[in-house]
C-alpha cells in the first residue's frame, strides 16, 4: 500500500517542475500566469500530454497493482478548478497566489484503506487481486468526495529570463492535491 501513497507523490513532482516559461519586465506577470494556468489546464484535462505521457509513466506501477489508471484519473480530476490571483514580484523572486478546488487524494486514500481492513482479506485468492479491489475502493472514494478548496502560494525564481516554479511549490501542490497526509 505504501507504494501506492509513493507513486502519487512522485506524479506530483512531475506536476510541480513542468512549469517554465520567458519573461522580462512588465511581462514577468503575465509569463508566470500564463505558465500556471497552462500546467493546471493540463492537469484537470484527462487526455493532456502531462496526463498521458508523463503521469501515466508514474501511474504504470499503480496499474501493475490493478488499479485502472484512467479511472483513478478522472476521478481525481473531476470537478478540478483554480484561480491564479495575484502575482508578487521581487526581483527574481515571485510567488504567486493560487486558489485550487479539487477532490484530494490523502482522504480518499484513508478512508479506502479503512474499508479495505474491513474486508476478509483471505477470501481475496492473491495478492492482486486485493489491490485491485483497494484500487477499486481508492476511485470509489474519490468520486464519493466534495471537492475543497485550498489557497496556495507557489514561489517561483526567475533564471535568466526564464521562471520556474521554486523550491517549496512541491509542498504547496501537495497540500492543495493530495490534503492532509494520513496519520
Amino acid at each position: 500500500m505504501r507504494k501506492i501513497s509513493l507513486v502519487v507523490v512522485s506524479i506530483l513532482m512531475v506536476f510541480a517542475l513542468a512549469f517554465s516559461l520567458t519573461g522580462c519586465g512588465n511581462a514577468d506577470e503575465r509569463a508566470i500566469r500564463k505558465g500556471l494556468t497552462d500546467e493546471f489546464n493540463k492537469f484537470k484535462d484527462p487526455k493532456s500530454d502531462l496526463w498521458q505521457k508523463e503521469m501515466k509513466k508514474e501511474l504504470k506501477e499503480l496499474a501493475n497493482y490493478g488499479i485502472n489508471t484512467d479511472d483513478l484519473i478522472n476521478a481525481w480530476v473531476k470537478n478540478f478548478s483554480f484561480k491564479v490571483g495575484t502575482i508578487k514580484i521581487d526581483g527574481d523572486k515571485a510567488t504567486a497566489e493560487v486558489s485550487i478546488t479539487c477532490r484530494q487524494f490523502w482522504p480518499a486514500f484513508e478512508a479506502a484503506t479503512a474499508r479495505l481492513l474491513q474486508e476478509d482479506l483471505a477470501s481475496f485468492p492473491n495478492e492482486a487481486s486485493v489491490y485491485k479491489k483497494y484500487g477499486e475502493l481508492i476511485v470509489d472514494e474519490l468520486n464519493k468526495q466534495t471537492p475543497v478548496t485550498t489557497n496556495i502560494k507557489i514561489p517561483c525564481v526567475k533564471d535568466g529570463t526564464t521562471w520556474t516554479e521554486a523550491a517549496g511549490a512541491e509542498d504547496e501542490y501537495s497540500r492543495a492535491l493530495l490534503g492532509p497526509e494520513p496519520k
